[in-house]
């Protein structure tokens, strides 16, 4: 399922300095930032793009600490994504079906997801070599490139807003091409969400598929 929503690609990477290694404080600062916050709420646009097609959703995003996140897509039609830990659950109400998915240990340990819940550099690197990319548009920018092999990400690029220090932009490609844009705004840290939010509630005559 993380082939589905992975989300980064190098469309925005001409207009940074490329800086192999480089200054690694802003990501240091993003990481201590996202350390302390235990739950937010986002509004997203995500861009999809490959050889044959070009997507445009949006929606809000919520995340709980744990590793737990839900993707409410609302345009153009409704969607719902949950992560939680190693498990996905991806929700199309209008094909009556909901692909559930469990992410094998080497998959999650080089996803997008794990650079969010490291709390140092040191633990990202075991898995990525990282690239400082530079300023631009009020934005510190970085690029994620896996060690393993077998990895489907391609690369991953995270930019970090300069007052911030939070993600407002996420851009990640695959092997095979498929490249997707997340951009994010009008975050909102540490409110209370319900938990109902992260659980797996879909309608009993839903076709569930299980894909390894």
């Amino acid at each position: 399922m993380l082939k589905k929503i992975t989300f980064v690609f190098l469309f925005f990477a001409i207009f940074f300095i490329y800086i192999p290694g480089g200054n690694l404080t802003y990501l240091s600062k993003f990481l201590d930032k996202f350390s302390k916050i235990k739950t937010f709420e986002v509004r997203f646009k995500q861009k999809y793009f490959s050889s044959i097609t070009e997507e445009e959703e949006s929606g809000i995003l919520y995340y709980k600490k744990s590793l737990k996140f839900c993707w409410k897509y609302l345009k153009p039609e409704n969607k719902e994504f949950l992560l939680l830990g190693r498990k996905s659950y991806f929700y199309v109400p209008s094909d009556s079906q909901v692909i559930i998915s469990k992410i094998s240990k080497s998959d999650f340990e080089n996803s997008i997801f794990k650079i969010f819940e490291n709390s140092s550099i040191k633990e990202i690197k075991k898995n990525y070599r990282i690239v400082f990319l530079g300023y631009e548009d009020n934005s510190y920018g970085y690029i994620f490139f896996p060690k393993s092999k077998f990895s489907d990400i391609e690369n991953v690029s995270i930019f970090i807003e300069k007052k911030s220090f939070l993600p407002v932009k996420i851009f990640i490609r695959n092997g095979s091409s498929q490249e997707n844009i997340f951009l994010f705004f009008k975050y909102r840290i540490n409110i209370k969400i319900e938990n109902s939010i992260f659980k797996p509630n879909f309608p009993n005559d839903v076709e569930k598929i299980f894909e390894d």
